[in-house]
């Protein structure tokens, strides 16, 4: 019977101390992690002025022309 902590024999890369712990894929390789590293930081920025965007067309609809654009965005109660 395995205790906890130890690696199991079917399966040498699932330790039991950690959620899960995967064998790499590839090696190490400083230009993929550049290039991942950019496509992350840049879509990041992009999915956070695509929210504050939305966000503030809400709150100008709302204060500004005045319709009814941010009351059917909420929860009705």
């Amino acid at each position: 019977m395995a205790k906890a902590g130890s690696y199991t024999s079917t399966a040498k890369w699932l330790h039991w101390g950690m959620a899960l712990v995967l064998p790499p894929l590839v090696a190490p390789d400083q230009s993929l992690y550049d290039l991942a590293k950019w496509v992350h930081t840049y879509t990041a920025w992009l999915c956070g002025a695509l929210a504050g965007g939305h966000v503030l067309v809400a709150l100008k609809h709302h204060f500004i022309e005045k319709d009814e654009v941010l009351k059917g965005m909420l929860a009705s109660r």
